[in-house]
């Protein structure tokens, strides 16, 4: 099936007809609509006319002004004239000196407000880099890499891990799939998807976010496997979308500042044409010399003019800009920066916003520690410190801080949190990121602080099969080899975890559970949560020497994940940023708009 799409779209992004609310249709009907084949995708030749037809798969912005244009852009204000008056008047009187500061003012102000305009239109044109350089697809039977620019819709996508989505697609297939859609929604959490997902159809329609059975173009694949039929490329997508509302986005009307600014440019013209009659019509009275009463009368208007309010007042908004710039805040237009001080509701998001927009792990609770801890029983609970990916803060037990590697129970659970984990945290100029799910970055960092890093555990301790995390189990399981045979690893909710632990882990060894170190676990899981933790666990098993070739051999949940041991809790969350109390303090204590 290597039909044209019947729903064609052109270069400029238009279509001929609505195109359909691809979450709503099943995927069958999705790959039905594009005139393409679930296993064979289209032939090289068909990608090539459809290229021809709907342009590069690339984000394309409305041409901005040239700077010349933006330059003369900067003396349309009533004020910035009545300069232009003065000066020229100075340059007639022979004040050279005041002509020429009044003229650099003048230029000054127009080269910083241009300079800013340009300076928001290239973060606007970054928005191009978070398109994928490179996707896989499969043509004419046969999984190729292609620069991302030339997919389009009819393709389908292979997806796994780690990769960034080229396009906006529908999926067809997926296996433990999740999407980071952060810059799409705003969660941190990755998204759970599944191909067999089908949204209401409209006019109830359902949010982006709650898409399940669909990936976007910008957005990254956390976990699984997919493949997916693309339905739009190029500004026909939801990040499309978002950059063109962007490079579209026109201002209503003035700000408050620019009209109060008018309004002084225009009584100060009234004022001038006054000076400039009164003193006139008195020296007409007097007898005075035409040329020399002309010459005061007009030299009087001008000393009216206050020359230094424009560079003042471009000065003030700059130092704005600069200050909203080291928040990463994009401001287009100089004076729109004043329009914060004019705010009478802020509607914001909570992740990345009010919060870090990272996750960390603020607390754990380890099994076997033997001191009785706050969680009771045999369970010890840990507060962590730090924040975000980078590799900084401390383990604290009772505000002891535990040395690297301090206890037997400790690292048995860092153990965990190191060793069922596929992202990986780097530094990049001078920040640390991460790639792949951010919860489990998050445990990453968790078990380094308490001396336990990943890349000592792969060598010490390889890899060696694995039951990926499946939302219907809501847990994943490792397989890593161990002095004694090999170990498997699981962690997962709570729920789902506790109800496969027969053991409990002691400091020398383990025991059966009993029913009373479930209600502590319980408690424990309760207490992490009633402080906005989202809460985690770790348990595992050993497995004999001689079983290890059998375990290996078959991976399957149901093969791993049975018998376990419980080894601890950790509670993370998105914390939030140090700043937001007091920038929530200081909206609410701020006064009523004078504008």
């Amino acid at each position: 099936m290597n039909n044209a799409p019947t729903i064609p779209q052109s270069a400029t992004g238009e279509t001929s007809s609505p195109a359909p609310a691809w979450h709503s249709l099943s995927a069958d009907d999705a790959i039905r609509e594009q005139g393409s084949d679930a296993r064979g995708g289209l032939s090289a030749a068909e990608a090539a006319a459809r290229l021809l037809r709907v342009g590069p798969n690339t984000l394309t912005a409305r041409e901005g002004r040239s700077w010349w244009a933006a330059l003369g852009s900067q003396f349309v204000a009533v004020l910035v004239w009545l300069l232009l008056v003065a000066a020229g008047v100075s340059a007639v009187l022979g004040e050279w000196v005041d002509a020429g500061v009044i003229a650099a003012i003048i230029i000054i102000n127009a080269v910083i407000g241009a300079s800013q305009e340009f300076s928001a239109e290239r973060s606007i044109a970054a928005l191009r880099g978070m398109t994928a350089p490179k996707a896989r697809v499969v043509r004419g039977g046969v999984v190729a890499v292609v620069p991302a620019a030339e997919i389009v819709p009819g393709d389908v996508l292979v997806l796994e891990a780690g990769d960034l989505v080229a396009a906006d697609a529908r999926l067809i297939e997926s296996a433990s799939l999740a999407a980071i859609e952060k810059s799409l929604t705003g969660e941190s959490e990755p998204a759970e998807k599944d191909a067999g997902a089908v949204s209401p159809s409209p006019p109830v329609d359902t949010p982006l976010a709650e898409r399940s059975g669909m990936v976007y173009s910008g957005t990254a694949i956390a976990t699984g496997t997919a493949r997916a039929v693309v339905v739009a490329t190029g500004m026909q997508t939801e990040m499309g979308r978002i950059a063109a509302l962007i490079a579209g986005a026109e201002s209503d009307g003035p700000t408050p500042l620019q009209v109060r600014l008018a309004r002084v440019g225009r009584l100060l013209v009234i004022a001038a044409l006054f000076i400039v009659a009164a003193l006139f019509g008195i020296g007409l009275v007097r007898g005075e010399p035409l040329l020399e009463l002309s010459m005061t009368a007009v030299s009087m208007a001008v000393a009216a003019v206050p020359e230094g309010l424009p560079a003042i007042v471009t000065v003030a908004l700059a130092l704005g800009v600069r200050r909203m710039a080291r928040r990463r805040a994009l401001i287009r237009h100089l004076p729109a920066v004043e329009t914060l001080g004019a705010t009478s509701v802020i509607c914001t998001d909570k992740t990345g916003t009010l919060t870090v927009g990272q996750m960390t792990a603020r607390a754990l609770v380890v099994s076997g520690a033997g001191d009785g801890g706050a969680a009771g029983g045999t369970l010890a609970m840990l507060d962590v410190s730090g924040e975000g990916y980078a590799p900084e803060g401390a383990v604290t037990a009772q505000g002891k801080e535990l040395s690297a590697g301090a206890g037997a129970a400790v690292m048995r659970l860092a153990r965990n949190l190191a060793g069922v984990n596929n992202a990986s945290v780097m530094e990049e100029k001078g920040r640390w990121v991460a790639s792949g799910d951010p919860t489990e970055a998050a445990m990453l960092i968790a078990a380094a602080k308490v001396g336990l890093k990943r890349e000592a555990l792969d060598e010490g301790s390889p890899r060696l099969a694995e039951a990926p995390f499946d939302s219907d189990r809501k847990r994943a399981a490792v397989v890593r080899r161990s002095a004694d045979g090999a170990d498997v690893l699981v962690n997962g909710s709570p729920e789902s975890v506790l109800a496969l632990c027969t053991q409990i882990a002691e400091a020398d060894g383990s025991r059966s559970m009993t029913a009373a170190d479930r209600a502590a676990i319980d408690a424990a899981n309760a207490d992490l949560a009633s402080k906005g933790l989202r809460v985690l666990a770790c348990a595992a098993r050993t497995v004999p020497q001689g079983e290890v070739a059998a375990t290996v051999a078959d991976p399957s949940p149901a093969s791993l994940e049975r018998d376990l041991t419980f080894v601890g809790l950790v509670g993370l969350l998105d914390p939030p940023r140090a700043e937001a109390r007091e920038a929530v303090a200081k909206c609410k204590a701020a006064p009523a708009s004078a504008w």
